[in-house]
Parts: structure tokens; C-alpha cells; sequence
């Protein structure tokens, strides 16, 4: 069983670089939220999103989460497209099952690089990617807080790509005030999104910096005594 769990870790191929490109791709195009063009990039940036986590982490337990997740996405996606843009509820079940996939993809990179002892370039990468993952799910939550809600989330209407750039602000906690969030279940959800970002950042990422600092000094350190061992001569 240890054989086949080690063989199977070995076949990983943990590509985060990839997964961070299209996380940061996928926040540029969602400032264009407003052309139908830009919603389907963005759909399928999210199903590719999606395809290259699960090849990264290889959650073979989890097929059928996966599968799940897949309908979500093309389901949201069709919704996104499909709808005419007074159908605010429609846009709002299609925020909440893009949050859906992106709680998927989190749980998924997060767990990888999570458990990981050994920390290269590529977890610190998948570190981002759970960081921008927490943001972009926020702001469909957001989305979908607008929708259902009587009144809209920042007591006005505002562009689709407002709420990125509030959840993102809010995860940040920089907080720059042009934007805020009025009705009372909107402010609960920023501080919990808030918190979320900055006990990440202090625990997460933090843990893993150390380590990947600690590996560097015992590889220099382990560099240092082979020099030292070959610069001796034999007596």
C-alpha cells in the first residue's frame, strides 16, 4: 500500500505556475465583465482552471466531486451567457455555482500544498493560487448577495467587475472606501472574508516560507561540508 501511495506521488505533476497564470488571466478579463464575450472567456478559463488542479493534484478519491464541479461550471456557464440581464436571479444561482467550483479548486490546491513537508517554487506558487482562488470566490458570493437581496449590496447598482475589485480590496484589507458594502449580511461576509485572507497569509503562507527557507539553508549548508570534505586531504 505504501509502494502504490509513493507511485502515485511520483506521477503528480504539480503545475501551479499554469494555475496561477489563469487565476491572474481570469481577474483581468472579469473587469470586462460587462461583454458577453468576456463571460465566456472567463467560463472557459474556469473550466481550465479547473482541469489543470486536478491534474496538479491528482485527487483520484474525488472523481466524482470533480465531475460535480465540471456540470457546475458549464451549467454557470450557460446561465452567464444564456440569460438576459434582468433575470437577476438567474445571474445569482449562476454566482453561486461558479463559487461552488472555485470552493472545489481551493479545497483541492489547498489540501496539495498543504501537506507537503518538502516545499519548492511550485507550492509557494499553489500558496497564490488558494489566495487568488479565496478572492474570486468571494466575489461570486458577492454576486449572488446582490441578486437575492432586496436591495443592491453597495446601495447602488454597479458593474459586474465591481464586485471583484471589492472582494479583492477586502481580502487585502486595504480597504479604499469607494465601494462599500451596505446592506448588513454583505458586511458580515467581507469581514469573514477579510479574516479568512489575513489568517492565511499569517499561518499558511507563513509556514511555508519558513520551510522553504530552512530546506535552502540545509541544502548551502550540505554544499558547504561536500566542499569542505573534498578540499581536505586524505591522511
Amino acid at each position: 500500500m505504501a509502494d502504490r501511495t509513493r507511485l502515485r506521488d511520483a506521477h503528480i505533476h504539480d503545475d501551479f505556475g499554469t494555475l496561477l497564470a489563469l487565476l491572474i488571466v481570469t481577474f483581468l478579463v472579469s473587469g470586462l465583465a460587462e461583454f458577453i464575450w468576456a463571460r465566456m472567456l472567463t467560463g472557459l478559463l474556469q473550466l481550465s482552471m479547473l482541469a489543470v488542479a486536478y491534474f496538479s493534484t491528482r485527487g483520484r478519491r474525488s472523481h466524482v466531486v470533480t465531475w460535480i464541479l465540471i456540470s457546475f461550471g458549464v451549467l454557470s456557464i450557460g446561465l452567464t451567457i444564456g440569460i438576459a440581464e434582468s433575470q437577476t436571479q438567474a445571474h445569482g444561482l449562476a454566482a453561486m455555482l461558479v463559487a461552488a467550483v472555485y470552493l472545489g479548486i481551493l479545497a483541492s490546491v489547498g489540501r496539495r500544498v498543504l501537506s507537503q513537508r518538502r516545499v519548492n517554487m511550485e507550492m509557494l506558487m499553489g500558496a497564490l493560487c488558494v489566495y487568488f482562488l479565496i478572492g474570486l470566490m468571494f466575489s461570486d458570493v458577492y454576486l449572488a448577495i446582490d441578486a437575492f437581496s432586496a436591495e443592491p449590496l453597495f446601495g447602488r447598482v454597479v458593474p459586474r467587475s465591481d464586485f471583484s475589485y471589492f472582494s479583492f480590496i477586502t481580502l487585502t484589507t486595504v480597504g479604499y472606501g469607494d465601494i462599500i458594502a451596505t446592506i448588513d449580511i454583505g458586511r458580515r461576509v467581507a469581514v469573514i472574508e477579510a479574516m479568512t485572507g489575513q489568517v492565511f497569509l499569517a499561518t499558511a503562507v507563513a509556514r511555508l516560507v519558513s520551510l522553504y527557507g530552512v530546506q535552502a539553508r540545509d541544502a548551502d549548508d550540505a554544499y558547504d561540508a561536500a566542499t569542505v570534505d573534498r578540499s581536505v586531504p586524505p591522511t
